[in-house]
């Protein structure tokens, strides 16, 4: 059996395994979400791709993701087809304002074209990423104050647990 990967945080305490087949399947146990925008892991080695969505908030699906103003917006909310939104979180999940204090569980097939050892979290190993809301989005079709960017307030490795 793979060894539990765990990355403990002031936001929650996350934990998965890597199946056999290559598959993550772990959860994440919030606490307060208070300031937190946007969560998820990813590969460590690049910081793509992002492996899993753990929760987001209507500010972060409407963010400004580039460093030119409005080149992201207004097109990124849900469901949108802009190719240029790359850091949406997917339909179901969960919302950060109503996500503290509840445990949210994932299962990540492993993608095409990437096999056991291949794979950059295998190799690279994995991050628990925490976004505030000191970023650029648009409200009522109009771009907030502050500047566009991510707002990375927290990264925290997985480290291997026996």
């Amino acid at each position: 059996m793979s060894p539990t990967y765990i990355a403990q945080t002031p936001y929650g305490v996350c934990t998965y395994q890597q199946l056999s087949n290559g598959t993550l399947k772990g959860s994440i146990q919030f606490t307060d979400l208070s300031g937190v925008s946007a969560v998820h892991i990813h590969s460590a080695a690049s910081g793509n791709p992002i492996l899993v969505w753990l929760a987001t908030s209507c500010q972060w699906e409407a963010g400004v993701a580039q460093t030119t103003p409005l080149a992201n917006a207004p097109c990124c909310a849900r469901g949108s087809s802009n190719p240029n939104c790359s850091l949406k979180a997917p339909p179901g999940t969960p919302y950060t304002k109503r996500a503290s204090y509840t445990t949210f569980s994932f299962c990540v097939p492993l993608p095409e074209g990437c096999t056991g050892e291949t794979c950059p979290w295998t190799s690279e190993g994995t991050l628990l990423n925490f976004h505030g809301y000191d970023f650029q989005y648009m409200k009522k079709g109009c771009p907030s104050s502050g500047t566009p960017g991510a707002d990375m307030i927290l990264s925290v490795p997985f480290t291997a647990q026996s």
